[in-house]
């Protein structure tokens, strides 16, 4: 009987209408917001864009643990612990400017409370959610890539490196452990020359497709070398 009288409840007019705005029907769309932000973060809290990266970073973390955890939660019949955990992403989303994410956490939320049919599929979405911000957050917070420092030798180093290349090509060990350490005892870029160390290494090891790699990757690095 009370089932009954649940399920009348839920289907008068003022419900139905409630459900539309709680449970929006798939692809809908009333925003087009965007995703989190980096500069929003730093402004909205204070902070500067290395610390925004940091905070950025903790928040992505959070939420993919909250989501592992509502899941589990859902799977032990813990209604109300994934509610409140569906509810914690929603408001971290809020606050870090992530409105698509929140409005698929709080989607979750409110189904759970009223066991809407539909949970799991609700449940996936927030998870493609998730993945998205995160994704999202990596992009913003990743490193750039160190600048690579121009590297610069006499011309007779660089001769030096090409005829290298040739005896490798040859597979001539002898000649090509000399020419080595001919490099090795010229004032060379640090780079290079714990580069040259290795490279020995593979002569000395019969490793002759790798070494020369390695010796025609530095002439190309290199490119024209000055004069003298």
């Amino acid at each position: 009987a009370r089932r009954a009288t649940r399920s009348k409840k839920k289907t008068t007019p003022a419900t139905a209408s409630r459900q539309e705005e709680l449970f929006p029907a798939p692809g809908s769309d009333d925003s087009q917001s965007p995703d989190v932000q980096l500069a929003h973060v730093a402004e909205e809290m204070g902070l500067t864009p290395e610390e925004a990266a940091d905070r950025l970073a903790g928040f992505a973390q959070a939420i993919q643990r909250h989501l592992r955890d509502l899941k589990e939660a859902l799977e032990d019949g813990q209604e109300t612990e994934a509610r409140e955990l569906a509810h914690t992403i929603a408001e971290a989303a809020a606050e870090h400017n992530a409105p698509d994410l929140r409005r698929a956490a709080k989607t979750v939320e409110l189904a759970i409370r009223y066991q809407e049919s539909r949970l799991p599929a609700m449940v996936a979405e927030l998870e493609a959610e998730i993945a998205h911000t995160v994704s999202v957050i990596d992009g913003l917070t990743a490193l750039p890539p160190a600048p690579v420092e121009p590297l610069r030798v006499s011309r007779a180093i660089f001769d030096t490196l090409e005829q290298l290349a040739e005896v490798l090509e040859d597979e001539d060990g002898e000649a090509a452990l000399e020419g080595v350490d001919t490099l090795l005892e010229q004032t060379l870029p640090d780079e290079l020359t714990a580069s040259l160390r290795e490279i020995r290494e593979l002569i000395a090891e019969t490793e002759w497709p790798e070494a020369l790699s390695r010796i025609r990757g530095w002439l190309d690095r290199l490119g024209s070398p000055d004069v003298g």
